[in-house]
């Protein structure tokens, strides 16, 4: 049985709870997405509709969706300075941080960036003393990548073995992969917010691909 298709079908209702994707199952994903009762992302994830799912800052990164830093460099670097900061020429630096940190600062203009955040945000280890803690839909997540470097990102699900990640410079584009749970340091909820009912929901896996080293 597949857990994940099973709670896909409870959170449906009037199902066979049998952990298997058939014809009638998927016939109510279809059903549930016209009627705006779930989210699909392309390639992926099929997950419940809350009030959650149009946090501004998600909306924001949504905006630039696939966008690569060599195809889509002039645009992708245009969006990195519409908050009037960034790190620099995405093709050539680190921009994880920068990403993240656009994205705050469109949605939440008054959200504080505190200490060493403040004064680099795109150092992603940085980001460990944004907000609060908390594990919910959209919170910040905040990965080691080696003794000293890190990843980040916004957490929008996870499944036994890892957390999907969506965010920038994840193959060298703005997207979701997935990111080992162990390599998990924090997540991260903006003060300036009000804590969500949401917690992190289980997705299915499809053909998201498994990160273990964005650079």
């Amino acid at each position: 049985m597949n857990e994940n298709i099973a709670k896909l079908q409870q959170a449906l209702g009037g199902l066979d709870i049998d952990g298997d994707r058939g014809p009638k199952t998927t016939a109510a994903i279809l059903l549930a997405a016209d009627q705006g009762r779930l989210q699909v992302v392309p390639g992926v994830v099929v997950a419940p509709i809350t009030d959650q799912t149009t946090l501004p800052w998600l909306q924001e990164l949504k905006a630039v969706w696939g966008l690569h830093e060599v195809h889509d460099h002039a645009k992708l670097l245009a969006w990195l300075w519409s908050d009037g900061h960034t790190v620099g020429d995405p093709a050539k630096l680190p921009w994880c941080g920068d990403a993240v940190e656009t994205a705050i600062r469109l949605a939440l203009p008054q959200e504080p960036l505190p200490g060493k955040l403040g004064a680099n945000p795109y150092f992603a280890r940085n980001w460990e003393v944004f907000g609060v803690p908390g594990m919910y839909y959209g919170s910040v997540g905040v990965f080691e990548r080696g003794p000293t470097s890190g990843h980040v990102g916004f957490l929008i699900g996870q499944n036994d073995a890892n957390y999907f990640v969506f965010g920038g410079n994840q193959g060298d584009k703005v997207g979701v992969v997935q990111i080992d749970k162990g390599r998990l340091i924090t997540a991260r909820w903006p003060t300036t917010w009000p804590a969500p009912g949401r917690l992190l929901p289980v997705l299915e896996t499809g053909t998201i691909p498994l990160s273990v080293n964005e650079v």
